[in-house]
């Protein structure tokens, strides 16, 4: 782009898991400007205690969720960041963005609020029942009001119909919440530091 800009951020290419780059550009001076919706995002415990009587379990991905919100013309020159080729700019929300946590949480809660059985924290959407049958009704729902919104899924990140799931870092089963082995890694390495004296 050759457009002038009141913002120009600088970019760093870093390597994913799977090979492919992810983009990373430093908001750092943009976000002091940003205005914040202060749209409450709920706290992962409050989301883990909403399902006492579940025992079938859907985990959904939404698909690099911020670049799933399209940017206004006049935001799009505010994303503006420089490379070794040139100046380039974001059509869709990046990540990086201070506000777009809260923002994409309320776009969610726009599309699934009024819906039983399902909780979501930003991009991660878990629905859930007691029984197959409403599990199965319940993701249904989910499921078109998704495809209505235009949210599309990452396919090898959904897990469907299980009897135990990983929601946010935790085991949810139909005997309650459990530490995922992240959780137990890291509190297992912290213990250990602490008892070394010290990292």
């Amino acid at each position: 782009m050759t457009e002038l800009t009141d913002w120009c951020a600088p970019m760093v290419v870093v390597p994913k898991k799977n090979n492919a780059v992810r983009i990373c550009v430093d908001f750092t001076h943009l976000n002091k400007s940003v205005c914040r919706e202060r749209h409450i995002l709920p706290a992962v415990d409050e989301n883990l205690a909403k399902f006492p009587h579940a025992k079938y379990f859907t985990c959904l991905d939404a698909c690099s969720g911020f670049w799933q919100i399209p940017l206004s013309s006049e935001s799009r020159l505010s994303t503006t960041f420089i490379s070794p080729i040139g100046r380039f700019c974001f059509n869709r929300f990046p990540f990086g963005i201070s506000s777009a946590p809260e923002h994409f949480q309320r776009r969610m809660s726009q599309v699934l609020d009024s819906l039983p059985g399902v909780v979501w924290h930003m991009d991660d959407i878990l629905v859930y029942g007691a029984t197959e049958h409403e599990h199965d009704s319940r993701l249904t729902a989910v499921l078109q009001r998704l495809q209505d919104a235009g949210i599309t899924l990452n396919a090898d990140k959904c897990q469907f119909s299980e009897e135990r799931v990983t929601f946010l870092g935790h085991v949810v089963d139909r005997h309650g919440v459990h530490a995922g082995p992240e959780k137990l890694r890291a509190q297992w390495r912290s213990c250990s530091m602490a008892a070394r004296g010290g990292p």
